[in-house]
This record gives structure tokens, sequence and C-alpha cells, in this order.
């Protein structure tokens, strides 16, 4: 089962990985991608994991709505 492999890489590596993308104006998401990685199936649940979030609030400056690149950390401790 995905889950037990999953839990099982979890606890043998632990640590964190750190997601980037860009929220434009309209909330919605593009350009997901692993800047710090643990393991490979690790990763792929992040990505999957922020992509089913796809409205973000966007940043604002001087009253508008911008495109901003964003890093989102994901932590995994070690069991």
């Amino acid at each position: 089962m995905l889950l037990i492999h999953i839990i099982n890489d979890i606890d043998e590596a632990g640590g964190a990985i750190i997601v980037s993308l860009m929220v434009f104006p309209d909330g919605s998401i593009d350009k997901v991608k692993i800047i710090i990685s643990t393991l490979p199936n690790l990763d792929k649940k992040a990505v999957s994991i922020v992509k089913k979030y796809n409205h973000w609030k966007p940043a604002v400056f001087e009253g508008k709505a911008i495109e901003q690149e964003v890093y989102v950390p994901l932590c995994f401790p070690r069991m």
C-alpha cells in the first residue's frame, strides 16, 4: 500500500520539503516545484497536496493583487 511506503519513508528520513509555486492575482497557482527535497515519494506527495489547494490569497501591492512566488515548507517529523 502506498500509505505504508510513505510512512516508512518518513520514518527513515524525516525532514522538510520546500515547495515553491506562483500565486496569480486571481488566486490560481502554477509552476509548482520542489526546492528542497527529501525522498522522491514524499516530494510527489507534497506537490499533489499543494496542487489540491488551487485557490490561494494573492499578494497585494498598492491595493492591487499581484503575481507572487511563494515558498511552502512541509515538515515530516522522524517517527
